[in-house]
Parts: C-alpha cells; structure tokens; sequence
C-alpha cells in the first residue's frame, strides 16, 4: 500500500460521522494537507558536474530541445529545473520581487534563456535571478521525475564555494546523476563531490560523458574501445579511494551528450552510438530503488505518527485521568520556540561571516602574492563557516522532522548560490632600458673620452631592458572588489537560505500546532466511545496490515551496477598486407611524424627552448599520445622514456616543478583546457611562475620555457568550441608564467596541422583578413594530404585557429 492510499484509508475511519470528523478536525486537516503535497510531489534528479563536463547537453538531450547554453566558464548560479508538461515554456523568477517572466513559443529558445543564465550575459547575477522552471512535452523521463540542472562546479580557486552549493542543493534532491568525462583531470575533484553526496545518501550514477571524442591511441596499440575502458577503470579507482560504502551501488555510463542532443533534438542519426539508451536505463533502475525508499518512508512515519494518536485515543476510552496522563504534559511543548530561537540563531551566525567581509574590506591593502592569497584564504574561511552553519542547521530540521513523524523531503528547500570571481594579480610593463658597458677592445678608452666630451654613450650600448612588475594600484582594486563581490554573493545567500528555511520551519510549526489543537480535542471528548473506537481499530488493523506489507516487501537494495557500456567492438577481421601496401603505410606514418617532428622543432627553436623536455600532466593516455605524436617515444608502463632528454611527470605538484625548473628544460604542460577552471586549478598549484623566478639562471644561455598543450581537442572540436578554447589559452600564460620564460601553444591531436597552424600564427600574427585568408590557403593546398577524411571539417577548424590564435603569441 503506498503512502497516499494509506492516508485516505486513515482519513475514511476518522470521518465515517460528523462527531467523529469534529473530535479529528486537525488531525484530518493536517493528513490531508500532507497528502496533497505527496500527490504532487516528484521524484528530483539533481545533476551535478563541472563545467562543460556536457551537463547542459545532456539535461537539452532530456528535455528535447536546446535550450540550455554550454559554456567553458561557469555560469550564474540559479538552479533550472526542468518537467514534463503540456505545453513548453520557461519561467524564470527573481529574487528581489521583480514579477516572473514567461517565454513560450519562438521566445523560448536558448538565446532568450542565456540572458538570464549565462554568466557572460548576466554577469555575476545582476540581474537577480532566483530560479528557471522548464517545462517540455519532449520532456524524456516521465511526469513524476523533476530534473535539477545545478551550477557548473569548475570556478578557479574556489573549492569552498563549490562545497557550500553541493551543501546547499544535496538535501533538495532525491538522486544524482553525476557527470564528468573520460579525460577529467582532477582525480581529487571528482572524490569531492562522491563524498558529498554519499555523505547524504543518495543514489548516484555516474555518466562519463564525451564518448565521442575518444580516438585510438597514436601508437596503434589501443582501440577506441581499449581507451574507454581505461578510462572507465580510472574511475572505477576513484570510486574505491572515496567514501562510498556500497561501490557496486553505482552505475557508471560512457556516453556521448553531444550526439544524444543531436537524436534528440535535431532528429540526426549519429555515426557514433551516444548510449543515450543506456543513460535512460540507469535512470529507470536508480527510480526502481529510490521510489520504493520515499514511499516506505513515507508509510513507516506516517504509522509512527498514526500510532501516537492510537495511543492517546485509548488512554482516554480506558478511563485514565487526563490530567495525571493524557495531557499531563503536550509531547511537543516549547519546540516551537526552540526551532525559531536555533534558526534566528543560525540566521546571527551567517550574517556575522558576512558582517566579517564587510570590515576585510576597509582595511588596507597590499598587492603581494601572500596577501592577495591571504584575502582568498579568509574568503573561503566564511564560505567553510556558512558551509557548516547550514550543515548544522540541516541537521537539526532533519532530527525535528523525524521527532515529528515528517519526512525530511518534504520540507526541503531551493536557496540560490551566486558565483563569485577570485582576484586576478594585475601586471605592468616597466621600462628598465640603460646603457651598458660595451665589451669591444677600445670601449675603455672610449668611455675616458665620453666622460671628457660629455658623450656618455661613447663604449656603452644601450639596452632594452623591460620587465613586467605587478600593478599595484589594480590589484589593490581589484582585491577590494573582489571583497565586496563576496559579502554582496553571500548576504544573497543568507538572504535567500532565510526566505526558503522560513517556509520549512512554517511547516514543522503547524504540524506542532495541529498536534496542540489534536491534543487539547481529545481531552474534550465530542464522539462517542464507539465511535472512537470503531476509527482506532479500523487505523489498527490498517497498520497492522501495512507492517506486514513492508517486512514481505523490504525496498530493494542497488543491483551490481552492469557499467560495460564503452564503444561496441566493431568485427575484426585480420588482413595481410602486401608489400606494397606496408610500404605505403609506413610511409603515411613518417609523413605524419615528420609533420609534427616539424611543429615541434620550430615552436622551440623559435623562443630557443632548451633541448631538454618536461612533459607534465594528469592524464596517462593523453601524455602517452603527446610523446609519441611530437617526439616519436613509446612510454614504459611506468611512464619513463628511453632517452634522458625527456622526463615525465604524471600528476605533478609544486615540489614536481621545482624539480624541472633548476634544470633548463622545455616544459611542456598537458591541459583540459575543456574543463577551464578545473585546468587552471591544477596548473595553479605548481606554482611556475615562482619557480622559474627562483631558478632563472640560464644554462647554456637559454631559460626554461613553457608550452602549455590543449589535450583533448577532439571534444573541443565536437563542442563547437574551438575559437572560444583557444581564447583561454592566453589566460595560462599572462598568469601563470613570467615573461622571458613564455613558450608557444600547441595542440595534442591525431592531425598535425591543429599545432601548425597554431604555431605558425603565433609566430607571425595575420595583421588583416586577407593575409588569414593567405595563410589558411597555403596550409591547405600545400599539405592538402593530411587534411584527413572530414576535409570540409578539418579546414573549419584550421580556420578557427588561424582567426583567434595570434593572441597566444610569444610576450
């Protein structure tokens, strides 16, 4: 019997006479209010990620069309939720009483929606949006399922923030769909968020989403499929280093988001399976489990609660003095005013981290490296104390709704998280020119007779010496702002947490109150005893009945999550090849080696980079195709090369670079630049820019220098975000190296000329459209062969380059 049927049964017995339905009147009004929300009530699917993880394709993929923007930064911090309905609309509402907006129709199309979502559009949540409600008839996962599409978790520096919207948005949902990708860099990451949400028990799937970006490994040792099911195995360790108790629990996903939106949305059939089949699949098994949890919770407190007012009700036919039992003392006294008092308290606490930023923001300043990462640290100081506040707080609800017989969901909240931004150090380029002893044999004299003649530049030549020096006056300004941004996001927060737990504790008030007014009737009794005792035997036995129920039918435990959802086989069949034919493939591969053999020496010899190589990186199959595309080196098991030129270092730290830096090397540093926050996080823990100024001293008079490799660009390509990526790339290089260490970008991928192109337009930046024109013409027609069997899309693509990569250029 489920949770609703049960309820109406209960309320039949108490309103079988008008005496009998004035002795209930509370309780009834309360049961059935409680059943109302349950009949409305839907499942909530919340679905977290980093940014362009593909978590907004995915969630367009769902709802049938492509409404929800991808993008490479995080976007505001308002949670959409998404419904199957009717008709098809969006509405989005605000948090400072601004009237909702509606969009249906040609309106409601993604360009409409990112004016209020995205964060270039509505930078920092100016525009006050509380939350986006979607509503489809494409909608794909049935009418009780509520998809909550949260904040991308990829900000730069801000961990803590992160941890405060999964803190804030995990009690609101009743399972999570996980989605990363098989080439996410952050391990530790990715651990975070599985303790988080095992931490409040929720069913979880995890989609490794980007399917389709996968490609043979370079050396041809790997099928598509044998890379999947590495990455899948990097995952699988990941999960079994974290909290999760059950690990089998877990269903994981390999899928392509991109083309599921694709089927879903344009009609296309993909070339590529999406495996959009097998998300759905997990779905429905995850709300086998997890509905039959909500309803035996549901019904197990609800029997609890019942049976409280089962016992009252005999007291009183049974003859007990009221005054020395029944209503000796009401069960519930004073939990009223201990819910306001802890929640006015809570209220005081956040307020004061608050209150605390504002006075960080009078002080003074100072635009050192330690201050500025001393502000961020005080800044996630209040963002971990809000954290725990909440937690706490959440806690505490959850204990009194279970002393109340409630079920915690359904007094859960939505509180809006505005993102907030980190300070960026601000640099400027100070003239340091002067003029410097020549070394000629005669400058001496030279110089005695300069001095004479007032010619000081005689045996001297002038130098030009600039050197970049933080900008002091901006980074102050900038470290202000940044404070301010804080208090302003969080004092939102507060605000936003206060209006929603006003409502949840509204709830848990008036079940306080209708037992009061149950308990203070029942002392005045109006029904007769057979009455009375007609409606408890009848709730008795329905009890007893439901009891019986839920020992035959306990709700079912997760299966053995079945995760060999990779790229299907393809049939093998072996060929021989001639001799001509081996001829012809061997020299395809030495035409292609000596391409990116070509790339390499002439980014390096153009900023004259050090022989020696650095490969840094936090993807083993990425950094294997790097070595071996660039420099024709198989890598060892364990990641060694043959040669000592070449070093290798997956995972690195800070103590990694120190290392690389005391020797002249040529650092080159593998980036997701796909997941850019998630990417900069990373590099910013090596802490380059430091070292090399700690160990700058030249070797064989050449300095470090600094490739930074965009690993993953099969995604980017398939994302249609090749212009934007490579945009980023600048950012890498203005924050985390100094200048006179600075190297070119490069390009990992199976087609040379990506790195080319790249290359070639950092070193000579095209000054017009026609001279872009020039250059994406003679790529193509001079090295027309290795345009591969998409020509049409490789040329796009090389065009893309060739228009945005100038700005990567050597400083």
């Amino acid at each position: 019997m489920k949770a609703i049927e049960l309820a109406d049964s209960i309320l039949n017995c108490l309103s079988t006479s008008p005496k009998l339905r004035e002795q209930f009147a509370d309780r009834i009004s309360h049961l059935k209010t409680q059943r109302n929300g349950w009949w409305r009530q839907t499942i909530r699917v919340g679905v977290i990620g980093v940014t362009s993880s593909g978590k907004s394709t995915l969630v367009n993929a769902v709802i049938g069309r492509k409404l929800l923007s991808r993008a490479l930064k995080p976007t505001s911090g308002q949670l959409v939720n998404c419904v199957k309905g009717s008709e098809s609309f969006a509405e989005i509402s605000f948090c400072d009483g601004t009237p909702s907006i509606r969009l249906s129709g040609r309106s409601l199309c993604e360009d409409e929606i990112k004016k209020y979502s995205d964060e270039n559009h509505n930078r920092r949540n100016a525009k006050k949006v509380d939350q986006i409600h979607i509503s489809t008839s494409e909608f794909d996962l049935g009418e009780r399922v509520e998809l909550v599409d949260s904040p991308g978790l990829d900000a730069y520096n801000l961990e803590e923030h992160e941890k405060l919207a999964l803190e804030i948005m995990l009690p609101t949902v009743d399972m999570c769909v996980f989605v990363s990708t098989l080439k996410a860099n952050s391990d530790e990451k990715a651990r975070m968020v599985l303790n988080a949400i095992v931490a409040y028990k929720k069913p979880l799937i995890i989609v490794q989403n980007m399917l389709d970006s996968v490609v043979p490994s370079a050396d041809g040792k790997k099928t598509k499929d044998d890379v999947a099911k590495e990455y899948q195995k990097r995952l699988e360790r990941i999960i079994n280093n974290s909290n999760v108790a059950d690990k089998s629990s877990i269903r994981i996903v390999q899928m392509s988001a991109i083309y599921a939106q694709e089927e879903r949305c344009d009609g296309k059939r993909s070339k590529v399976n999406s495996h959009y089949t097998e998300f759905k699949d997990a779905i429905k098994a995850a709300l086998e489990i997890c509905s039959p949890h909500i309803e035996h919770n549901r019904v197990d407190l609800l029997c609890k609660d019942i049976s409280v007012l089962i016992s009252n009700a005999e007291k009183l036919l049974s003859g007990i003095n009221v005054d020395d039992d029944l209503t000796a003392k009401f069960p519930y006294a004073g939990l009223n005013d201990g819910i306001s008092t802890y929640f006015n308290n809570t209220k005081s606490k956040m307020q004061s981290c608050a209150d605390d930023l504002k006075r960080l923001h009078n002080n003074s300043f100072s635009s050192s490296y330690s201050y500025i990462d001393n502000i961020k640290s005080q800044v996630q100081s209040v963002e971990k104390k809000i954290r725990e506040t909440i937690s706490d707080f959440n806690s505490y609800v959850a204990e009194k709704a279970n002393q109340l017989n409630i079920p915690e969901r359904d007094i859960r909240v939505d509180v809006r998280v505005d993102s907030v931004s980190v300070p960026t150090t601000s640099y400027t380029v100070k003239d340091n020119s002067h003029w410097e002893n020549d070394d000629k044999w005669y400058s001496c004299a030279a110089r005695v007779v300069g001095e004479i003649f007032g010619k000081k530049e005689w045996g001297r030549e002038w130098v030009e010496d600039r050197v970049t020096v933080i900008d002091e006056e901006t980074t102050i300004k900038e470290i202000r702002d940044y404070i301010q941004r804080a208090a302003n996001a969080y004092s939102g927060t507060i605000d936003s947490w206060g209006s929603s737990v006003e409502r949840a504790i509204g709830k848990l008030e008036s079940a306080v109150d209708s037992k009061r007014s149950e308990w203070a009737e029942l002392k005045q009794q109006k029904a007769s005893d057979a009455e009375i005792r007609n409606a408890i035997d009848g709730i008795k036995a329905l009890i007893d009945r439901q009891r019986q129920e839920q020992v035959k039918s306990q709700p079912v435990k997760a299966k053995a999550a079945q995760n060999d959802t990779s790229i299907a086989k393809p049939a093998i069949h072996e060929i021989e090849l001639n001799e001509i034919q081996r001829g012809i493939r061997e020299l395809a591969s030495t035409v292609i080696h000596n391409a990116f053999d070509a790339v390499i020496k002439d980014a390096m010899e153009y900023v004259d980079a050090p022989d020696d190589i650095a490969v840094l990186g936090w993807d083993e199959e990425c950094i294997r195709n790097f070595v071996y595309r660039f420099f024709g080196i198989r890598l060892s098991e364990n990641m060694s090369a043959n040669t000592r030129r070449i070093s290798v270092i997956n995972n690195p730290d800070a103590q990694s670079t120190l290392s690389v830096t005391k020797e002249s090397r040529s650092i080159f540093v593998l980036v997701n630049v796909h997941q850019h926050g998630s990417a900069k996080n990373q590099v910013s823990k090596l802490e380059l820019r430091k070292a090399l100024q700690d160990n700058s001293n030249l070797k064989n008079g050449k300095n470090c220098k600094v490739f930074f490799v965009m690993q993953d660009f099969e995604g980017i390509i398939n994302s249609a975000t090749v212009k934007e990526t490579i945009l980023l790339m600048s950012e890498y290089y203005q924050e985390f190296v100094p200048d006179g260490f600075r190297g070119v970008s490069l390009i990992n991928a199976d087609n040379p000329l990506y790195s080319m192109a790249l290359v070639q337009v950092q070193e000579t930046p095209c000054n017009s459209q026609m001279s872009e024109l020039d250059l994406i013409r003679h790529i193509k027609n001079e090295l027309h062969y290795l345009l591969g069997e998409d020509r049409a899309m490789a040329s796009n693509v090389i065009g893309d380059i060739v228009r945005k990569g100038a700005v990567n250029g050597k400083v």
